[in-house]
């Protein structure tokens, strides 16, 4: 056992640290250590973020502090990153609401810095406690439809997932202090509103792949549909002529099949990728209107799957009818 000896009217004793309570051995150990314990909270899913949205997660978390004896602050800063790269440091809340309605353009994150000095129980003195809030948007790799399109795979898979939106990471003495902020921006979470991706749109996407391939498996399908209805037609009786021929023409329908799925599964994925929205910030104009062009862009999931099952049965479609035809043309010309 870690024990601090000392002097007791003359005589030896011994002082465990684990009677003392949690706030007094957070508070020796930043005294002794000159360090404060750091606390990081993320929080996933698809939601829009509006500047209302984050003035009301700036008024709890200061309704948070007033719960506190706060010894000095809070001294609040404010650093936005937009698309573009460019980064704007804001020195207080008020600046940065004085600049935020006529900025134009889209933002890519915020970081929300809350530093106070807090004078707590059980502490030997005020502590140091800091507070900072990011919060990203998937606007920027979502903004130009057009441009992003021909992106891997792996990047549409990755932004349908549940964004990362918002990061609380918390440096303080006590730990309760620090849930309670973690508590706070839980809490506003919650009451965010989810993105407008349709929820069926997730699955198409996971099963893109399946349906890729089966379309592709569909030609070789339709190739035998065609020549069993071929030789079903003959009665069964067919010389190797005929048969030879039968093949050639199949494996023609089959060409005009493989020429046309890229475009049908082009189609189909564009379609399911313009109906990806991940979290987005709008807290400018130029969010807002970025983000209208987005929620107008987005397509009907269910004419998508209607797409989808067409593409799969055009093969059969094609092979059944160019097989009576066939059948019928020889017939006649014969």
């Amino acid at each position: 056992m870690t024990e601090i000896a000392g002097n007791n009217g003359g005589g030896n004793g011994a002082s465990p640290l684990v009677d003392l309570p949690a706030g007094a051995l957070q508070a020796l150990y930043h005294h002794v250590t000159g360090k404060t314990e750091n606390m990081s909270q993320s929080f996933e899913g698809n939601v829009v973020i509006t500047s209302q949205d984050v003035d009301r997660l700036h008024q709890m978390i200061l309704d948070q502090i007033a719960t506190h004896h706060v010894d000095f602050g809070p001294t609040v800063t404010v650093e936005v990153k937009h698309s573009n790269e460019r980064s704007f440091h804001h020195s207080s809340w008020e600046h940065y609401k004085s600049v935020v309605p006529v900025n134009n353009e889209v933002t890519s994150e915020i970081t929300i810095k809350f530093e106070l000095i807090l004078n707590l129980q059980n502490t030997a003195g005020p502590q140091r406690c800091v507070i900072s809030i990011l919060l990203d948007s998937a606007l920027p790799l979502i903004e130009d439809k057009n441009r992003v399109q021909n992106r891997p795979w792996a990047f549409w898979i990755f932004i349908s997932k549940d964004w990362t939106t918002a990061k609380i990471s918390i440096d303080f003495v006590d730990f309760m202090v620090a849930r309670g902020f973690a508590n706070v921006v839980d809490e506003w979470f919650k009451g965010l509103d989810s993105s407008p991706t349709p929820k069926i749109n997730k699955m198409l996407l996971d099963k893109y792949n399946i349906f890729a391939s089966l379309s592709g498996q569909m030609a070789r399908i339709g190739f035998a549909i065609f020549l069993g209805l071929y030789i079903y037609t003959k009665g069964g009786v067919i010389r190797l002529s005929e048969i030879s021929y039968a093949v050639c023409a199949g494996l023609i329908v089959w060409s005009i099949y493989l020429a046309l799925r890229p475009s049908f599964l082009d189609f189909i994925l564009k379609r399911i990728t313009s109906n990806i929205v991940p979290s987005v910030l709008l807290l400018s104009e130029a969010d807002s209107r970025c983000f209208k062009r987005i929620s107008e862009s987005l397509n009907s999931s269910r004419k998508t799957v209607i797409g989808m099952i067409a593409t799969i049965a055009l093969s059969v479609i094609l092979n059944v009818a160019s097989s009576y035809m066939y059948t019928y043309l020889t017939q006649k010309g014969s």
